[in-house]
């Protein structure tokens, strides 16, 4: 498979993935605080991916990286949690239904992001901002 397309295919398992999210976290904080939600789901999802590193011996490589890429890993983690925990909070306050597209607006600050740190690397065509533009116009029309 072309890296090209393996690209497309994990983003896609990427969509379908978090498209559970926000359904099993609901269900989940019927009883519980959202930050015990948040911990919980941090700690399993840390767990198994610590296991995958032991079982495929790809942890070895961590004493090797150099302190820029730690620091972008910690600071991609930091925003990760933050991320986390305002979604479990917002799906203690809104239905999935309407807390979903709202999330769902996150390209747009992706393209913004993309461009004020990666202008070199990341490439913003016309056709890029159209489709973020129709997510996003998308995601506001539902919740409006």
């Amino acid at each position: 498979m072309r890296l090209q397309t393996r690209g497309y295919v994990y983003a896609l398992l990427t969509a379908a993935s978090f498209a559970w999210v926000p359904v099993l976290a609901r269900v989940g904080l019927r009883e519980t605080h959202y930050l015990t939600g948040v911990t919980l789901a941090v700690w399993s999802g840390t767990a198994l991916v610590g296991l995958g590193l032991l079982l495929t011996g790809q942890g070895r490589g961590l004493a090797r990286l150099d302190r820029w890429t730690v620091l972008f890993i910690v600071l991609y983690a930091v925003t990760s949690l933050g991320a986390i925990t305002a979604n479990y909070a917002s799906l203690v306050h809104i239905p999935v239904v309407l807390s979903a597209p709202i999330t769902a607006t996150y390209p747009a600050f992706a393209l913004i992001f993309a461009f004020l740190l990666q202008r070199r690397t990341q490439v913003i065509t016309p056709r890029v901002l159209a489709g973020t533009l129709a997510i996003v116009v998308g995601g506001v029309m539902l919740v409006w």
